[in-house]
C-alpha cells in the first residue's frame, strides 16, 4: 500500500481564518489539474480530504476524471487554527 499525501493549490487569497476559507486563485487550479495528471498514473483506490473549499476545488479535476473513486470528507482533516 502506499500513501499520498497532497496540499492544496494554493488559494486566492494569502491570509484567513476559520471554515470554509478562502477558493482556489488561478495559480491553485493550474496546480489542482497538474496534479491530477501526475495522480491519475496511480492506482488510487480511496481519497481523504478535509471539507475546506480549497482542498475540494483542488481535489475536482481528478474526481471528475475518476468518477467511481471513492472520496471522503472528515472534518477532523481539517488544518488547526
Amino acid at each position: 500500500m502506499k500513501l499520498y499525501l497532497i496540499r492544496h493549490g494554493q488559494p486566492e487569497i494569502d491570509l484567513y481564518t476559520g471554515f470554509p476559507g478562502p477558493k482556489l486563485g488561478l495559480v491553485g487550479k493550474q496546480q489542482a489539474k497538474h496534479i491530477c495528471s501526475i495522480l491519475q498514473s496511480k492506482s488510487i483506490n480511496r481519497l481523504f480530504a478535509s471539507d475546506y473549499i480549497r482542498v475540494i476545488e483542488t481535489l475536482e479535476p481528478l474526481l471528475i476524471a475518476a468518477p467511481t473513486m471513492q472520496h471522503h470528507s472528515a472534518t477532523e482533516l481539517r488544518e488547526r487554527e
